[in-house]
Order: C-alpha cells, then structure tokens, then sequence
C-alpha cells in the first residue's frame, strides 16, 4: 500500500510542474498533505482537474499537512488548500490547537468523505474504554502519534473530555507515546503499548500487519463524550464497520468521523475560484480514480456544513449549476 502511494504521488507532481502554456497564465499553488500520503494524491488529482479543463491555469502541487495548512493560507503561502473539517472549525473559531483566529480563508467544497477515530487496544491487558483508564488512573502506554498530528489533536480533545490529560497519565506510572507510526508498530510488536489511537479513511497499513500476530480489541467512545465533540468541533457519530481488518473489529463499536473540505485564500478573485469549483465538481470521477475515498464529492451536497464562510466564486458556481438555491 505504501509503495501504491509513493508511486501515485511521484506521478501526480509530475503532473504539474510543467511550464505554463502562456506567459499571461494563472497560477494556482495548492497546499496538500505529506508528500507519500493520500491527500497529496487527491490534491494533485483536483490540481489536474484544474488544468485540463482551463489550461491557462498553470498548477504547483505543494506538501502541506492539516494543521498547517489554514495557517499558510492566512500567510498567503497557498492559494487552494485541505483540512479537515473538525481542524477547520477550530482554526476559524481560534480553539486548540489554534491560538488565535484564522482570517482570511474561505470554504469552497464539502468532499463528504469519512476520516473515523480508532481506539484500539493491543495489549493483554483489560481496557474497556478510555473512561476506565480515567476514573480508575490507570498506567495506560497509549499511543497518540506525531505532536500536532490530526490523530494526537483528537486524542488530546478526547481525553480532555473525559476528564484527564496527558499529564495525568505520566502521573498514574503511565506514557503517552508521540513517536511516529513505524516506531508506534515496533513498540506494539515488543509489547510497550496497551492503546493507540489512529484518525483516518479506510485501513491503515500497520495496523493491517499487526492484526495478523497481535490480539486486538476496538473501544468505543462515549455517548455524551460524542455529544460534546460534535457541539464543539463538528464531528459526527460514526459506527465503524464490522467487516474492517478482517472483520476483527466486530460489531456496534461506536466512534467519532470526521470529512474534509476544501479551502481558498478568500482574496482569491471570484472568478477564478468559480473555475476552480467548477473543475473539482464537473472533474470529480477522475479525482476519485486517484483516490477513492474521494468518491463521496458530490456537488449537491459541497456547500454545505462548511467550517469557513463560503467563496463567493464557489457559491456562484453552486448557484448557477442549480446544485445550490
């Protein structure tokens, strides 16, 4: 799967940096994800849309990542960009990880897809749920990933919402594990985690590798905890599939989802994020070819429960193809 991805994301830069077809040509800098990640893929496929159908737009396909992204919009580093909507919502409301407002930035399309939260454990020892570990303190090893990371963001909402930090653990003889993903699944190999958390579409690779030599069990999340998520940052209950990882998963655990959206610099000139709208929408079964989780982009439903006010060029293009009254 790795190596997929690598390879769709070699060939979507190469895509875009080409010379422009003429001197008077537009450019569009997109700000995406990691370089090896699917987000750069999709970028890169909503970057070609672009340009086939308006070739005078000229495309720069630019590694980005969600957290920083609205903030490189604000600085004007970007011009089209992705975050997720949770992300998104607490960059325009100025709330954690954020320390202030983002202004300047504009929503243009709603993808729909379905990023879901997975809390699970993968030691022998007997975790129900993260309110367990909460209100008997329990020394959990739990892995959140990478500082700043989408996952670590949730799972520092979550626990904060349960009542307890990261400081609290350490405390209780615990650790929270913040090392990248290759180290998290050695340390889960040799035995040093009893949880991780992983916010994502679909499965992700080591997880997938691990299931086949290492007892797992997913957790739900709490009805009011999901409540309180929702009403502050916009996420949305979510039952993860019984069929996932080989059906390990099991039946009626309950999480929390989240999709993404796209994002404009709200200074970019109306006509030109019309165009680009225009492109995502008319253009978007070639998008979901490069990645399929993007196969829920449906412009009837795009413009809305967006986090940042919508472009007016977006708005006018949802207008104008009847999608938006």
């Amino acid at each position: 799967m790795k190596h997929v991805l690598l390879r769709a994301a070699a060939l979507a830069a190469a895509l875009f940096f080409l010379p422009s077809p003429s001197a008077a040509a537009e450019h569009v800098k997109i700000l995406s994800g990691p370089t090896s990640g699917v987000w750069y893929v999709g970028m890169g496929a909503v970057g070609k849309a672009i340009s086939t159908l308006y070739p005078d737009i000229k495309i720069s396909l630019l590694p980005g990542g969600g957290l920083s992204n609205p903030i490189r919009l604000q600085k004007g580093e970007g011009d089209i960009s992705i975050a997720t909507h949770s992300i998104a919502v607490s960059a325009a409301k100025g709330l954690d990880p954020f320390k202030n407002r983002i202004e300047g930035v504009s929503s243009i399309f709603n993808i729909m897809d379905v990023s879901r939260m997975h809390i699970v454990s993968c030691s022998d020892r007997a975790y129900t749920s993260l309110r367990q570990i909460g209100e008997k303190k329990l020394p959990v090893r739990l892995a959140v990933g990478p500082i700043g990371s989408g996952t670590e963001v949730w799972a520092r909402w979550l626990l904060n919402l349960y009542g307890f930090t990261y400081q609290d653990i350490a405390a209780w003889g615990g650790k929270v594990i913040t090392n990248n993903w290759d180290d998290v699944a050695n340390m889960i190999k040799d035995g040093q985690v009893d949880i991780i958390t992983w916010l994502g579409p679909g499965e992700v690779w080591f997880l997938v590798e691990l299931s086949k030599d290492v007892k797992m069990s997913w957790l739900s999340v709490d009805e009011d905890v999901l409540a309180k998520m929702e009403k502050r940052y916009g996420v949305k209950r979510h039952v993860i599939p019984a069929d996932m990882y080989g059906g390990i998963v099991g039946e009626g655990i309950v999480s929390i989802a989240d999709s993404a959206e796209l994002l404009a610099r709200s200074d970019l000139p109306e006509d030109l994020v019309y165009r680009i709208t225009r492109a995502v929408s008319e253009k978007r079964g070639d998008i979901a070819l490069a990645n399929a989780g993007w196969a829920t982009m449906d412009p009837a439903t795009a413009w809305r429960d967006l986090a940042f006010p919508l472009h007016p060029g977006a708005a006018r293009y949802f207008r104008e193809a009847g999608w938006m009254k």
